[in-house]
């Protein structure tokens, strides 16, 4: 169980200050909460099979926190600017979801009636979730205004700490309001909001510092999880947060693990299903005009050597794909294969590698046999 020493001068959350859910302004979560069957049927499995992290409440944050980040990045295709940054945002996400599963799964385990477990799923499921939510939504703003910020550098090298729009902002954030620092002073690696659970400052660029204010000499900081630049680092849960450093090395290892092994399985899942829906069966074009069969074969490949992530651009990164080399006759053994075909695409710091098979017969068929990304 969590100890108590960090909760201490908040109302609401105890991790994470005010709740959203008192607040109707607030971005809201497609879910509230587990119900009461669903989350009885988890304590059942959790207190069978002992594994460290259950599927279930797993799927259950990542799949809210990744709606939290779709809401302020939905659809990005892989060539959009912002796809990185997304892409970044998501995996830590899903990594902070590891860990909180984690800790359910283990309080779970020390309960043995259905009042207890109710309670335990109100906290995390409720409770801890919309607040994760909404500090997810915000750190996103703010990862993605940060990157159009970075942008605009030569017109607006500055930014200026604007008034809170909460009912009751912090006495510590009213003190910074009208101070203009340097995009890249540190002060914004500390105070960029959200600078705390449930914070409502902004930023607004800037010409020069004319009229900036002084804050004063001593301040206090921002709760240690939110000092951090997600913009810069990708993060929207730091290392800092108590459900990651109270962990020990050995064990947030084992988490990690953990967590990687469902990612890679929900990824892959949600990769075959729609190419099951829109790819395979069907013939995609090369920018030289060449119709490539896609088979199960090809997007299983595609998933073992970690390109799922790109499987719903397929068609477009294809009809983007120039040949790299001449054909080659095949290796001893591939007895029904005319030609092997080699397609590149580069955007960027990505390079899209494909190999086509021309199949022998008195039509030409080609069926695309690996697809890979280097970074």
């Amino acid at each position: 169980m969590l100890p108590a020493g960090f909760y201490h001068n908040q109302s609401g959350c105890p991790i994470h200050g005010n709740t959203a859910f008192v607040n109707v302004e607030l971005p809201q979560p497609p879910a509230s909460g587990i119900d009461e069957k669903t989350m009885l049927e988890i304590y059942v499995d959790v207190q069978r099979d002992k594994a460290l992290l259950n599927a279930d409440l797993y799927n259950f944050t990542r799949n809210n926190l990744t709606a939290a980040i779709n809401k302020v990045y939905p659809g990005l295709k892989y060539d959009h600017p912002d796809f990185y940054m997304a892409m970044r945002l998501r995996n830590n996400a899903s990594r902070f979801a590891g860990y909180k599963t984690a800790w359910q799964v283990a309080e779970l385990r020390d309960v043995d009636d259905t009042d207890s477990i109710n309670t335990l799923n109100k906290k995390y499921n409720t409770n801890y979730m919309r607040s994760e939510y909404e500090h997810t939504v915000r750190s996103t703003r703010a990862a993605k205004n940060w990157q159009n910020f970075a942008a605009d550098k030569d017109l607006y090298p500055y930014l200026e700490y604007m008034p809170s729009t909460a009912g009751e902002p912090r006495n510590e954030h009213r003190m910074l309001y009208g101070e203009i620092k340097p995009l890249d002073d540190p002060f914004w690696d500390t105070w960029l909001p959200p600078a705390d659970w449930g914070c409502k400052c902004s930023v607004q660029q800037r010409r020069s510092d004319k009229g900036t204010t002084q804050p004063p000499e001593e301040i206090t900081l921002p709760p240690q999880a939110m000092r951090n630049n997600p913009g810069k680092d990708g993060q929207i849960f730091t290392d800092q947060h108590p459900m990651i450093s109270q962990v020990g090395k050995n064990e947030r290892k084992l988490i990690e693990d953990e967590t990687g092994k469902l990612e890679n399985r929900i990824r892959r899942e949600d990769a075959l299903k729609f190419a099951k829906s829109n790819i395979i069966g069907k013939k995609l074009k090369t920018k030289d005009g060449l119709l490539v069969a896609v088979s199960k074969g090809s997007i299983d490949k595609m998933n073992s050597q970690g390109s799922q992530d790109y499987i719903t651009d397929l068609p477009d990164i294809l009809s983007k794909m120039e040949v790299s080399k001449l054909p080659e006759l095949p290796t001893k053994g591939k007895r029904n294969i005319e030609l092997t075909h080699f397609y590149q695409y580069q955007l960027k710091n990505l390079l899209f590698n494909a190999v086509v098979w021309e199949m022998k017969g008195k039509s030409k068929t080609f069926i695309l046999h690996t697809f890979n990304v280097k970074k």
